[in-house]
This record gives structure tokens, sequence and C-alpha cells, in this order.
């Protein structure tokens, strides 16, 4: 290539890194809001609050493809939940026999480009659940991609079991009738948690756990991942990690098993 090309394109390529950015200088000036050029989903957006009093649900089941979860504590003793719904992306909800479910689906016409859609810093369209202290009833998640989070403190009675194709599992202090979470590519972060027992399953990912009591058996297995419990006590402890590491630092157990 002749020295004036490549200086020709050397200037060209100046010049439009130079007008992207004081394009994007004078739009943050007029506060412009980027999240408006996301094409996430495509079509019209609407975000929708439901609440439901917890005396008359015994089950939640939420289903989830590409938002994410957030589960937080209810200031006014209520179950909340706030999710928003988009051309492609439609959430139906239903309550029967004291199960209330929450799916998401999408519809069929999904062009690629969607999968890869350019978002302009769209902030995530989260799934919002609120749960009052002490809930009795069960709680079920089923995510496809998408992390999901507990903001501690959370106190529920009944069992919790979250199943995950990809993304990762975080909560701080939790309390639970029985803790069950699986996840195919992703982690599994928690502290303080008290149950009557803990099963963890990470197919690629790790398993850090610190802090809390659970009164019958922990178990945690990885296949790819480290696993790091530390300041906990158990009545029993199964941890296995086919490739990684198990490191166990301050935990009291009447039975270890470690593989």
């Amino acid at each position: 290539m002749k020295r004036g090309t490549k200086l020709a394109l050397l200037t060209a390529a100046v010049l439009l890194a130079l007008g992207a950015a004081c394009c994007g200088i004078a739009l943050s000036a007029v506060d412009f809001e980027f999240r408006r050029l996301s094409t996430d989903g495509g079509g019209l957006q609407e975000t929708l609050h439901e609440t439901f009093a917890p005396e008359t649900v015994r089950q939640i089941v939420v289903e989830t493809g590409t938002d994410g979860l957030q589960i937080r504590h209810s200031e006014d003793g209520r179950i909340h939940l706030q999710y928003t719904q988009r051309e492609r992306q439609q959430y139906a909800l239903s309550e029967d026999g004291g199960v209330l479910t929450l799916r998401q689906s999408s519809k069929q016409g999904w062009s690629g480009l969607q999968w890869f859609s350019v978002r302009f810093g769209a902030e995530e369209q989260d799934v919002i659940l609120e749960l009052p202290e002490g809930f009795a009833g069960d709680l079920q998640i089923l995510s496809e991609v998408g992390d999901v989070e507990l903001q501690s403190p959370l106190q529920l009675r009944g069992a919790l079991d979250c199943s995950l194709e990809t993304g990762s599992f975080r909560a701080g202090a939790l309390e639970a009738g029985s803790v069950t979470v699986e996840t195919e590519i992703g982690e599994i972060d928690g502290t303080d948690w008290s149950a009557a027992d803990v099963a963890l399953s990470a197919e690629t990912g790790g398993i850090t756990l610190a802090g809390g009591a659970v009164n019958g058996t922990l178990s945690c297995r990885t296949e790819i991942g480290e696993i790091r419990l530390s300041g906990l006590t158990a009545g029993a402890l199964e941890a296995s990690a086919e490739t990684g590491d198990v490191t166990v630092d301050q935990v009291s157990a009447e039975k270890i098993e470690l593989e």
C-alpha cells in the first residue's frame, strides 16, 4: 500500500473517532437518553406492576428467558411483581390454586440481529420480585439467560429452588426452609445462609459460600470450577469438584466428604 493511501486511511479513522466522540458529548449535553436507541426485544415496551396478598399464595414460579431477576424484601408485607412487556418478549401472569406463575416467552419471527442487539447503554429489564418477611410459600426460579440476585436480608419459610442455564446466583443473608441452586454456566455466591438443607451445583463455574448454618446436609458440586467454603456449620458436608480445588476454612460439620 502506498504511503499516501496509508496516510489517507489513518486520517479518515482519526476523523471518524473524533466525530463519534463529539457526537456523544453533544448528545450528553442535551441529556439525550441512549436507552431509547436500544433494539433489545424490539417494539413497544411497557413496565407492569402487580400486587398480591401473601396469604393467598403457596408457591411462586418465575420463568425468564433473557431477563435477570432481582428478589427483594417487601416493605408493606405484600407480594410485588414488576416486569417489562416487549413486542417479541411477552410475559404471561397467572394465579391458580395458590400458585402464582410469571412466564416469559418469545414470539416467533426473531431475527439474528435481535440476539446481538446494540444496546447503547440500555439498562437491563430485570424482573423484580418483592417478598414479605417470613413468606411461607415455596419459590421456584427457572432462567435461560440472566442472573438471579437476592438482596439481603431475605427470610423465607418455604423452599427456594433455582435452575439457571446461563447465569449466576448471588444472595446475601438468606433464611429458607431449603435451598437448591443449579447453573450450567455461572457462579453461585452466598453469604450467611441459614437452611435445613442446601444443595448447590455448577457445571462450569465456581461456588462460594461464606458464613451461615445448615442444619442438615450442605452439598456442593462443580464439574469445572472451584468450591470455597468458610466460616459455616453444617450437619454434613459433601463437596466435589471434578476440575478445580475444594477449599474449606473454619467449617464445622459432623460428617465431611471432600473430593
